[in-house]
This record gives C-alpha cells, structure tokens and sequence, in this order.
C-alpha cells in the first residue's frame, strides 16, 4: 500500500510539472510570435521604403533620358550634316574595333 501511495505522489508530481511546462511552452510560442510579427512589420516598412525610392529614381532617370534624346534629336535636326559624319564615324570606329577583336578571338595574326 505505501509503494501504492509513493507512486500516486510522484505520478501527481509529474503530471503538474508537465501541466507547468507546457504553460510556460505557451508563453514562450506568443512571445516568440509577437517578436516575429513586429520584425516582420520592420521588414515590411523598409522593403516599401527602398521601393519607393527606387521607384523614384527610376521616374528621375527616366525624364532625365527623355529630356537629353529630345536635345540630341534637336541638335540633330539643326545639323544633319554633323549628325551624319558623327554616326558614320561611330559606324567605322564599330567595325574597325569588331574586326580587330573578331581577329584577336580567332587567333589569327594576318595582317
């Protein structure tokens, strides 16, 4: 009977810690939770903060390309003839530089 009554006790011992631990799991999980939730509203705020800057300098850039093709086009305009040697001087300086490095490439050291 007095082994009966021991194992009683510890079983009750054991049940309440149990019952104590897994409180203690619960508060740990809605601590853990909480934590995450405002790292993740951390995160959430600086990820919109770097797209609205992004995005902003991509408009800035953006007017900026439109405002110079819209001088390069005006200058073009007003000299076709200085447009025109400057783009066949683009043009030959092109093929002059693609055929030294298509010659470099293929190893070939005719000249």
């Amino acid at each position: 009977m007095a082994d009966t009554i021991g194992t009683e006790a510890i079983r009750r011992e054991l049940e309440q810690q149990i019952s104590e631990l897994r409180r203690e799991v619960g508060r740990l999980a809605r601590s853990v939770s909480g934590r995450g939730e405002t790292v993740l509203g951390d995160l959430r705020g600086s990820a919109e903060d770097a797209y609205e800057e992004a995005s902003e300098q991509a408009r800035k850039a953006a007017r900026l390309l439109k405002r110079e093709a819209r001088v390069v086009g005006e200058t073009a305009r007003e000299h076709p003839g200085a447009a025109a040697t400057v783009l066949s001087s683009a043009g030959l300086v092109g093929f002059v530089l693609g055929f030294i490095v298509s010659q470099l490439l293929t190893g070939e050291t005719r000249r």
